[in-house]
């Protein structure tokens, strides 16, 4: 990638595994445009662009070329496509992941839930500074959702609205009062009911900013990102993608000017 003439004749790289791997790539080449081979645990970015999981497939849709520009979410110099965490949820990423031998499963992540569910009463509250140029909105909770792309994994349905083409994160802060509150939110989530919910704040920004007193947990696309403090900003229009041509009709009704 470092050679001029080899990138001049790059058509793409691609990404054969999960969200993750696609992060790995998207961060340590930013400006290259990307296939996605899903693979790994989970790959909700290819699960919502609707890339088939099928090698030929893949090779036909590199072939046909039709390609569809994203925003990315940044931390640091770590980029990811659908979403970050900070508090409740990264703190089951951590666990799930420092617990794992070879690849991770599913089932792997129930008891980090369990463990997360009877502290969830002392997770630290969260100040979550919303920055639009000279617009500052500070809010606060126990666990923020920081979403690029409208999809989560195992089915919950977090921010609907999420628009990975607009320049914008969509922030969903949850401030539950009790474990059980917290088990009737994660209820709403699945059914897609959060935005009626009053332990919940929505809010939108460019660039976001959350600390708290104490270290907590974030996570990116469902794998481990530090702790706060941490600034989260989004690049708009920095990631190009292979995209079936289904795809690009369904993304171009609501963002048409952002199609290539």
């Amino acid at each position: 990638m470092e050679n001029p003439e080899h990138r001049a004749q790059l058509r793409c790289l691609v990404a054969a595994g999960g969200d993750g791997t696609i992060g790995d790539l998207v961060t340590r080449y930013p400006d290259a445009p990307l296939a996605i081979f899903p693979m790994g645990t989970e790959n909700l970015f290819a699960k919502f662009l609707r890339i088939p999981r099928n090698g030929r497939e893949l090779a036909d849709l590199i072939i046909d070329g039709s390609t569809w520009r994203f925003d990315v979410g940044r931390i640091g110099e770590r980029r990811f496509c659908v979403m970050a965490g900070v508090g409740l949820d990264a703190a089951i990423v951590h666990e799930a992941h420092a617990r794992r031998r070879g690849h991770i499963r599913k089932w792997q992540y129930i008891p980090p839930i369990w463990h997360a569910w009877r502290r969830s009463m002392d997770e630290p509250r969260l100040r979550i500074v919303c920055d639009d140029g000279p617009l500052t909105l500070t809010l606060t909770g126990r666990s923020v959702f920081i979403q690029n792309q409208p999809a989560f994994a195992l089915g919950f349905r977090i921010a609907d609205d999420a628009d990975g083409h607009d320049g914008r994160l969509n922030l969903r802060i949850c401030d539950w009062t009790s474990c059980w509150n917290l088990l009737r939110l994660a209820w709403w989530a699945f059914r897609g009911g959060w935005e009626h919910s009053p332990q919940v704040t929505v809010a939108t920004a460019s660039s976001v900013r959350v600390e708290a007193d104490e270290p907590v947990a974030v996570q990116v696309d469902g794998d481990p990102c530090g702790f706060t403090p941490v600034r989260i900003d989004v690049v708009p229009s920095a990631l190009e993608v292979f995209v079936p041509s289904s795809t690009i009709a369904r993304l171009a009704s609501s963002a048409p000017e952002r199609g290539t």
